[in-house]
């Protein structure tokens, strides 16, 4: 990638102190909420604690060594969508939020609240750009 090139780069959030306290309570209260239940795949790695590509790779091999084992065979299809959570479309993650997790009134207000109106932009010395044109 071309280090002077702002689309080479991704955006970061700086966050002052009381932000990221209050991202962490909130996420202390919705992880349990959203991980309990029915429709939660239990085979998730990402964003989850304890978890990691390294797990998710070894579920895959234990999956296909267990299929040899019987006699069977294994596809896999893999899928990599560049930049996934940039691209999530705000009103479906709450609606997601409500529907599938029960995520309702003050929290999913304050969710809706944080998420609305977020603007980005990369900066690389003296060039700057929004995220969106990059």
């Amino acid at each position: 990638m071309d280090v002077d090139d702002p689309a080479s780069y991704r955006p970061i959030s700086n966050l002052n102190t009381i932000s990221k306290v209050m991202e962490r309570l909130a996420l202390a209260r919705l992880r349990q909420q959203v991980t309990q239940p029915e429709n939660f795949n239990k085979s998730q790695c990402a964003y989850r604690q304890n978890h990691s590509a390294a797990t998710a790779l070894l579920n895959i091999f234990n999956d296909a060594y267990g299929n040899i084992d019987k006699g069977q065979s294994t596809l896999l299809v893999a899928l990599d969508l560049s930049a996934a959570f940039d691209s999530v479309e705000h009103s479906v993650l709450l609606t997601r939020l409500e529907n599938s997790f029960g995520v309702t009134g003050v929290a999913r207000e304050w969710i809706a609240s944080y998420v609305a109106h977020r603007m980005q932009f990369v900066r690389v010395g003296s060039e700057k750009c929004a995220a969106t044109s990059c």
